[in-house]
């Protein structure tokens, strides 16, 4: 397993445990697990960064160990697509020999033998409904495979695990049942989910013909709680290939999308999500549009690379409510990299967007964008931008109206329209005294961290409001320290 890249000589790891807390869609009410707290990530080089280096053989026990497996469930059924002996009646001496040969019963795990590819003829997707149950694997090898159709799971509290397949959904469009379930290191093209306080935990989404992650809950007289992390998102929106091209019109995907009848609260953390190879749509993506729906969310600890730029630009975290505004979010410690298409010569339009939404925006590195941050004027509440590093933009670091205040920050260039925030203690670095060799280790090598004498360490303003905000910079370094603060997202160590 690749260790943590922290410079080309020395390493770290993630801290993976933390407090103790109920996570919902356990199997009953009075089991509590730990949640994992968000700790360092990978950061020099980033652009070296795989997902094994975020997604260790570390995490994958923490979740395993909290996650209910085929030991929590009374009862067993498996299945080896491969046994020939004629006489299957589910247990392990005698398996069923495909998942359509199941009869669905609460508090069973079903068990798809390791190492065997089992087929699925039929239209779509199949169908497992049940409460309290767990699809997953058994035996030594290679994760089991399903293929030729998607798998739709209802029922509430049930676990998805240990597979690769075409498709997940929990729950459907016109029925959202599928509560309180977990998907847990799943392969697959595509996951929708249209039920509430789900988990999505060290998935693997690719080659998707559209989306990533959909999450459009159907059930909008109550709030939901989502978590999505340690997941590894890539080759997205495929039907944008031509030729030529296709806008969003026609080739709409995102790594995750939070749809327009989302409501309650998200946390993101700990991904890679890389939209690099194909253009238009978001990394992240919120909007709220024709509902009144309270959405709150933190954004934090996540690798993004953003979509190409041509033809309809495209983002890399866009937030938005069509008639208020939603929020606050928090959106910390993320690396925000767009990417540059050679045919339209241009980078991914902006790294954060937000359209009817309020953010404390913090810790952050963002880098080959044309903006670093959009604000409309219906951004409501307050909204701060402090302690990021903005290097290599093309067009403004901000445009911005109700931007509260920023300080703290290290620019590329004073080229920002902020209206009336407040502003204290940024580092322009197309100042004679301020150039990147200056400040940064080396920043040639896209590193970052600042130099030992850099004018930028202990130079930074404290606010009262970030005691409860910032703990940890993205290396994990503890803010404030010594009661001071550093200039940039990453502090001083």
């Amino acid at each position: 397993m690749a260790k943590f890249i922290f410079s080309r000589r020395s390493f770290i790891k993630m801290a993976c445990l933390g407090s103790i807390a109920i996570i919902k869609g356990c199997r009953s009410p009075e089991d509590s697990y730990p949640i994992s707290e968000p700790g360092p990530k990978p950061y020099i080089p980033f652009r070296d960064i795989t997902w094994e280096d975020i997604y260790t053989d570390e995490v994958y026990d923490h979740y395993n160990g909290i996650f209910p497996n085929e030991n929590n469930y009374a009862n067993k059924v498996y299945i080896d697509p491969e046994y020939k002996g004629g006489d299957s009646d589910g247990t392990i001496e005698k398996p069923l020999t495909s998942l359509l040969d199941i009869k669905t019963a609460k508090d069973t795990a079903y068990l798809v033998k390791r190492g065997t590819t089992h087929s699925i003829d039929g239209p779509y997707r199949h169908t497992i409904a049940a409460e309290n149950i767990m699809v997953g694997a058994y035996g030594e090898g290679q994760r089991p495979e399903i293929t030729d159709r998607g798998i739709e799971l209802k029922g509430l509290g049930n676990v998805f695990r240990d597979i690769v397949c075409d498709g997940v959904s929990l729950g459907s469009y016109g029925d959202p049942d599928g509560d309180e379930s977990i998907l847990f290191n799943v392969k697959t093209k595509g996951i929708a989910v249209w039920s509430r306080n789900n988990k999505i935990i060290g998935c693997e989404v690719t080659e998707a013909s559209t989306n990533g992650i959909f999450i459009q809950q159907r059930d909008m007289d109550q709030d939901s709680d989502m978590e999505i992390a340690y997941c590894y998102i890539h080759k997205i929106n495929q039907l944008w290939f031509g030729p030529p091209r296709q806008n969003q019109t026609v080739a709409s995907g995102d790594c995750i999308q939070l749809g327009t009848s989302f409501r309650g609260d998200f946390w993101l953390h700990h991904n890679i999500l890389d939209r690099s190879d194909t253009g238009n749509k978001f990394c992240i993506i919120c909007n709220i549009i024709g509902y009144d729906s309270p959405v709150t969310g933190t954004i934090e600890n996540n690798l993004c690379f953003g979509p190409m730029s041509d033809p309809d630009s495209g983002n890399i975290i866009y937030l938005e409510q069509g008639d208020d505004y939603i929020g606050p979010f928090t959106i910390r410690n993320n690396i925000l990299v767009g990417t540059y298409d050679d045919e339209s010569g241009r980078w991914t339009g902006g790294g954060i967007v937000l359209r009817g939404a309020s953010a404390n925006i913090y810790g952050n590195i963002i880098k080959n964008v044309n903006t670093a941050l959009s604000m409309s004027n219906d951004a409501g509440a307050l909204n701060y931008f402090y302690n990021n590093t903005v290097v290599d933009i093309t067009g403004q670091n901000i445009m911005s109206a109700p931007l509260t205040a920023l300080h703290n920050n290290i620019f590329e260039s004073n080229s920002y329209y902020i209206g009336d925030a407040i502003q204290e203690n940024n580092i322009f670095l197309d100042t004679e005294s301020h150039k990147p060799e200056n400040i940064f280790k080396a920043p040639e090598e896209e590193d970052y961290r600042l130099k030992k004498d850099s004018p930028a360490i202990n130079a930074g303003v404290w606010k009262e409001y970030m005691h409860d905000n910032w703990e940890k910079d993205m290396l994990g370094h503890v803010i404030p320290h010594d009661d001071t603060i550093d200039i940039g997202a990453i502090q001083y160590n």
